[in-house]
């Protein structure tokens, strides 16, 4: 026997015993019936709105000061941190190549051997041979 049998069943026996009932008893109980109903059809009815407005609210709360303070807070801080970064790379970049300049100003080399093609071709073989060794 399923749910549904089982209500209808009760339902049978209760409607069986309503003719039995004193009639004030009767109207009571039409009258609750009456509101049972009423509120059950509110319900369902608020159910379908409140979930419409619940999703408005939520979106509205995502507008709201105390949620966009920290999310804007922590943008800054991240595009603060980044900008770190970049400058602090920068200057890395800077310091390498300074690096690089004072090394070739004071190698014995002059300056138009590394401008020179063959030289090129040269370091590049010569390197190759010491790192197969």
């Amino acid at each position: 026997m399923n749910d549904e049998e089982l209500g209808h069943k009760i339902a049978s026996r209760l409607d069986e015993s309503l003719n039995g009932l004193p009639p004030r008893v009767a109207r009571r109980l039409a009258l609750a019936r009456a509101q049972a109903i009423a509120r059950h059809a509110d319900v369902t009815a608020g159910a379908a709105d409140r979930t419409g407005s619940a999703a408005v609210q939520a979106l509205s709360r995502i507008g709201s000061p105390r949620i966009m303070a920290p999310v804007f807070g922590l943008v800054v801080a991240l595009v603060i941190m980044f900008y770190w970064q970049e400058s602090r790379r920068v200057e890395m970049n800077y310091a390498d190549n300074a690096d690089l300049d004072a090394q070739m100003l004071t190698d014995e080399l002059p300056v138009t051997a590394y401008l020179d093609q063959g030289f090129e071709i040269w370091l590049y073989h010569e390197t190759s041979a010491d790192a197969r060794q």
